[in-house]
């Protein structure tokens, strides 16, 4: 897998350039192991009728992830606004926030915090 070696904007694949890659490579693929051991835990998720907030699956998953960080608590977010939020929320931060000026992850972190912390003021810079 050869890396092609692009010059110009046109050169994209994206605006008719050759690829860079020969074999599509998808952002996130799923990689969930033994099929039967997966059926068979959203089976009982499925029965159970508790996905989330506080489930088996999910205590299991965060004490994992706490004994393989060596901490003593971990906490699962459903995804990484929320957890900025809390983070920002737990340690009573407020100011200004300095990033990329292109991120799709502060225009989201942003209006999260906007909607709910009114003292927070958020500026994008150029550093």
């Amino acid at each position: 897998m050869g890396v092609v070696d692009k010059k110009d904007i046109n050169d994209l694949a994206i605006l008719g350039g050759k690829p860079s890659f020969v074999e599509t490579l998808h952002v996130g693929r799923p990689n969930i192991g033994s099929r039967e051991a997966f059926q068979t835990r959203m089976d009982d998720i499925f029965n159970r009728g508790w996905l989330t907030n506080n489930g088996v699956y999910v205590r299991e998953f965060e004490q994992k992830v706490a004994d393989y960080l060596g901490v003593r608590h971990c906490i699962a977010m459903c995804n990484g606004t929320v957890a900025l939020e809390i983070a920002v929320r737990a340690l009573g931060m407020e100011g200004e926030v300095i990033v990329p000026s292109f991120t799709c992850g502060f225009l989201c972190f942003r209006h999260s915090i906007m909607s709910s912390m009114q003292s927070v003021k958020l500026v994008a810079k150029n550093v």
